[in-house]
């Protein structure tokens, strides 16, 4: 679920120190990965529930999840960024699976998009912590 996605990027953002650890360039790296994550977060956001382009914004959204186990392999705070990977990685089944569920007027789909838009702002706010 998105709310496994948010409480990961939270403990990544409140276990800091464990991010300080990576080397300046990878904090950069994980920084611009957070910021396009949240960007995709917005674009979902933005896109009425048509199929292709949520198929384009998964697609998307799995290469961040590949450069993201790039990013932290072999460092202190690689497993939670693997968790992160993780749970990113399964997002998008989760996401189609709260569209077929409901319409944009109904009260469980605002939940989602609301979960959606506290996931662009965790994002957001970790790549601003880790410096971007």
């Amino acid at each position: 679920m998105l709310s496994d996605v948010i409480q990961v990027v939270k403990f990544l953002r409140e276990g800091y120190s464990a991010l300080a650890q990576l080397h300046q360039e990878q904090r950069k790296q994980l920084a611009s990965l957070c910021e396009g994550i949240s960007d995709v977060f917005t674009k979902v956001l933005a896109t009425p529930a048509d199929r292709r382009q949520e198929i384009g914004l998964c697609g998307e959204l799995k290469v961040y999840v590949e450069r993201i186990h790039q990013v932290g392999s072999g460092t202190l705070a690689s497993e939670g960024i693997d968790d992160l990977a993780n749970k990113l990685d399964t997002l998008c089944e989760t996401m189609r699976a709260l569209r077929g569920k409901g319409e944009p007027s109904t009260h469980s789909y605002e939940g989602y998009l609301d979960q959606i838009a506290q996931g662009a702002g965790e994002f957001r706010g970790l790549a601003r912590r880790l410096g971007l």
